[in-house]
Order: structure tokens, then sequence, then C-alpha cells
């Protein structure tokens, strides 16, 4: 009876000292002893003895100067853990095999380094006709609509740093004049998707909605991509709107467990 009643006030008080590190978000990433105890109606002495554990550990540190405690840095060797078991490919290839099946057009996802946007993921449609792009291709960010999008959500002054001094015609469509860029770039931040035609490829219809990292700064972008005669302008509107759903259901996780790759 009496290891039955010291397993349960164990499992009682582990309850309680979780939940007072769930109190540490990103909504209240910091607390002070008295304002944690009214929060959490918890006697500030048991609150206290918590908060010297979790700090000894390391999970919570306290601010010499305010004396609010927050997360701890032991926190990241969990974090770490995490990243190497959950990996944000396993995640977003299923939700592109969603978006294919809804459009019936090939999906990639596209991450910036510096200056180029990469492919890091495809998922085929099974049509004949389809684009064709393969993992590793590296696109200057001003031509078509995975890596334009990518370009639209950065400040001006850094879109105006990146892009060179001549841009490079990939088409006839292409858009090779800077200020008729910015122009484009403006009005693709406005509306949250990027459509482009034939503007890196010949005949080649994107559509492109941006990604982004916990800072909310752009990392990447979701692109459908297909023939120009299989989506005219009120397909267009659709699959946009698709495009936009399932990058809303990517974004939801990367603001949650962050960009892993």
């Amino acid at each position: 009876m009496e290891d039955k009643q010291r397993g349960t006030t164990t499992l009682k008080t582990l309850d309680n000292a979780l939940s007072v590190l769930a109190e540490f978000t990103l909504e209240t990433p910091t607390w002070g002893l008295r304002e944690l105890s009214k929060k959490m109606d918890m006697n500030h002495t048991v609150l206290h003895r918590i908060l010297k554990t979790f700090e000894e550990w390391g999970y919570l540190r306290q601010n010499p100067l305010t004396k609010e405690y927050e997360l701890g840095l032991k926190i990241l060797e969990f974090t770490s853990v995490v990243k190497q078991r959950m990996k944000l490919s396993e995640f977003v290839v299923p939700v592109m095999h969603e978006l294919v099946d809804e459009v019936g057009e090939t999906a990639f996802l596209t991450l910036r380094d510096g200056d180029k946007g990469v492919t890091v993921e495809i998922v085929e449609c099974e049509r004949p006709i389809k684009f064709n792009v393969s993992i590793g291709t590296r696109t200057p960010l001003h031509a078509g609509a995975s890596c334009k999008v990518i370009l639209a959500f950065m400040d001006r002054e850094e879109q105006i740093n990146i892009l060179p001094e001549s841009l490079q015609a990939f088409t006839s469509k292409t858009v090779t004049e800077r200020d008729a860029l910015l122009r484009d770039l403006d009005a693709i931040r406005d509306s949250g998707v990027c459509v482009t035609k034939g503007e890196f490829s010949e005949a080649v219809l994107g559509i492109a909605v941006p990604l982004f990292n916990t800072r909310r700064d752009v990392v990447g972008s979701l692109t459908i991509a297909g023939p120009v005669y299989r989506m005219p302008d009120e397909i267009v509107q659709e699959h946009a709107e698709k495009v936009l759903n399932k990058g809303r259901v990517i974004q939801q996780y990367m603001d949650r467990f962050g960009s892993f790759y």
C-alpha cells in the first residue's frame, strides 16, 4: 500500500513539474515566481522548489537582473534528438502527394541557398506530359515561380543586393528589366502567391507559395508546375487556392518543429 501511494505521489509531482515547464511558451517565454504562482494557483514554496530543480538540471535559467525564469540550453539537447529522428521531408512529401492528387500536376519543394533556389523534393504526376525537374537543380531567384516567390518575400534591400546587374533570360518571357521585376515582386507579395507562364521553361506554368522559418525569414517555396495549355485562368485560380492550403499545412509544421533540412 505504501509503495502504491508513493508511486501515485511521484506521478503527481512529475505532473506538477511538467505543467510548470509547459507554461514557458512563445507567447510567455519568461516568468517571475509570483506571476507564475498566481497563474497556476500553486503554492509559492512548491513552485520555487520545482523551478530551482529545473534550474539545477539546466532546463530553466534565472535571469540575474530580472530574476525571471526562462528556458535553459538543456532543452536544446532534446530538440537535437527530435531533429535527428524527424526530418521535414518525412512530413512534407505526403502533403505534396496530396497536392499532386488534387491538381494532377508535378509538385516540388525549393529551398533558398544564397542567390539560388535548390530543388530538394519532387512528387511527379502520372500524366505522360508533365513538368520535369531534378533534385539538386539550382535556379536564379529572378525566374520561375518557385524561386521568384522566394525573392518576393525578401526585404527590398536584400532583393536589390542579391540581384545581379544583368538578369539572365531563360525564355522570351523572363523578366530581365530590374524595375519591372521589382514591380512583379511587389504584386506577388501582395497576393501571397506567384504565378508565372513560360518564364523559366517554355510553355510551363508554375504556381508557388513561400515558406518561412520561425524567425519569419523566407526560406523556400512549395510549387506546382505543368503545361500552360492544361491550366486556363479559371483552373489557375482553383489550383492556387489548393497550393496555398497545402502551403499552410507545411508552414504550420515548420512553425512547430522548424526546418530540419
